[in-house]
């Protein structure tokens, strides 16, 4: 059985990416930009639960005004292309909720989302 650490805030952490080395960070208005039940959490990849491969993603996302993702790529690598993989087709399946009076300059930039892949531990022998 797998677990994602942190789940409550899988989809609740978000930090903001410079636009470009100058820029300050871009921020949305809320942290309930991933807050939806169609965001389903990754799947995590048979193959990687097998051998047991865990680790860090940060996939990065350009939204659009409409909440699309245009561009996803990963940012940072777990060390494994399954689970970069498994995080990079959830984030494009997702939408995104860019709502507020900040909207206008929320969509179109890049954002990071980290998400975890963890096993629970071995049962004791």
């Amino acid at each position: 059985m797998h677990l994602f650490r942190n789940l409550s805030g899988l989809c609740l952490a978000l930090a903001a990416l410079h636009a470009s080395a100058g820029d300050a960070p871009p921020l949305l208005p809320s942290n309930d930009m991933f807050a939806t039940p169609l965001n389903a959490p990754p799947q995590y990849p048979e193959a990687s639960q097998r051998l047991r491969e865990q680790g860090r993603v940060v996939v990065q996302v350009r939204v659009s005004a409409e909440g699309d993702p245009v561009d996803v790529r990963v940012g940072q690598s777990s060390g494994f292309n399954r689970l970069d993989q498994a995080a990079m087709d959830a984030v494009h399946s997702w939408r995104f909720a860019l709502g507020g009076s900040d909207e206008a300059t929320a969509a179109g930039r890049w954002y990071s989302i980290p998400i975890n892949f963890a096993l629970a531990p071995e049962p004791a022998r």
